[in-house]
């Protein structure tokens, strides 16, 4: 107790040995820090498009994307150049997913003085950077023009409440790094364009059967998110309907799963064209052929472009998918034996 009382008493001589200056001093910096934006603003946030790394990998995939892909053209290992930039252009989405993320949080963040309901009209992270690089500091929602960027009911309650709403015109700097978080979303979004189209085109070529199988996108996808071909092909079946599983955060409480037990392989088109009580069972089937496929494209002949296999593998499903749609069969009725009257029959126990 005795030690206690000390060190609280020296707490207190600490306290008093601090003068109000520095005191005001270490106040003035707090609010300063508060009232700046969070992480320095969009110029600390746009790291991707700034870094040198980028920009190589946009420039190859541009001088890539120039050349005409041929059967046999593209190899299948590290001594691939080609090869090497479709596995890290999976890595490049990710971040620039990444980055568009905290730059709308981080525009929503600072639009929210002029216009706070607007988040919550226009969901999309894209449609809502349009909407405000449209918008800007326009009080009168008349002299806005949003027909080519949200659909017509949305237009209508958007001018609606941003008629109505408590906000307040944005000053000029905030007006300025909203104005500069949109453009730097625009450039993003172009060059993933760019990336997604340039993987498409090459996804004939270096996994021809899988591309037949689920598409050029979701082919694209599953490889890079593997880290390649080779090791596509050594991933089990019942793993490949989990990659790609989209997650959302829980108000920082945790993660948990959209569609659970799904991942890419659920959008594509054999099994969306299913009933939804019949896609699980549909996306399972769908994993398997697409397992074999990857395999037959990682270390079969894929040079001859040949996909009869994709082909046939492709009506077979639509096919399973086609008879677990048919009702169950009608159970026939059946007439009970006649009674046998004259030949008695020995029963036990009466």
């Amino acid at each position: 107790a005795d030690d206690l009382e000390a060190d609280l008493d020296d707490l207190d001589d600490m306290g008093d040995d601090e003068s109000d200056d520095g005191g005001e001093e270490n106040l003035d910096a707090v609010l300063a820090g508060l009232a700046a934006p969070a992480g320095g603003g969009v110029a600390a946030l746009a790291r991707l498009s700034a870094s040198d790394r980028y920009r190589r990998h946009v420039s190859a995939i541009e001088t890539f994307a120039a050349r005409e892909a041929e059967p046999g053209s593209i190899g299948v290992g590290d001594d691939d150049a080609e090869y090497v930039l479709i596995v890290e252009s999976n890595e490049i989405l990710i971040k620039i997913d990444a980055e568009v993320h905290q730059l709308h949080r981080y525009v929503n963040d600072v639009y929210a003085k002029k216009f706070p309901e607007l988040d919550t009209l226009v969901p999309s992270k894209m449609e809502y950077m349009r909407v405000v690089d449209r918008m800007r500091n326009e009080m009168d929602m008349t002299a806005v023009d949003l027909s080519d960027v949200l659909p017509p009911t949305v237009v209508m309650v958007v001018s609606v409440t941003g008629s109505t709403t408590s906000g307040q015109p944005l000053g000029a700097g905030e007006l300025d790094e909203c104005v500069a978080g949109c453009a730097e979303c625009f450039r993003l979004e172009r060059d993933k364009g760019t990336i997604l189209s340039y993987l498409e085109s090459r996804m004939s070529v270096l996994a021809p059967n899988l591309t037949r199988l689920v598409g050029s996108s979701l082919a694209a996808m599953l490889v890079g998110m593997a880290g390649g071909l080779e090791k596509l092909a050594h991933v089990p079946a019942c793993n490949l309907t989990v990659m790609g599983q989209e997650k959302r955060h829980l108000a920082g409480f945790g993660m948990t799963a959209g569609l659970p037990h799904t991942g890419v392989l659920y959008f594509s088109d054999l099994v969306q064209a299913a009933p939804p009580a019949l896609r699980r069972k549909a996306l399972k089937i769908v994993a398997a052929k697409s397992s074999l496929a990857v395999r037959l494209d990682a270390f079969g002949n894929r040079h001859d472009g040949d996909v009869a296999a994709a082909d046939g593998w492709r009506d077979e499903i639509a096919a399973k998918i086609e008879k677990a749609c048919e009702p169950p069969k009608a159970q026939k009725v059946k007439a009970l034996p006649p009674p046998d009257i004259m030949t008695g029959k020995k029963k036990r126990g009466g």
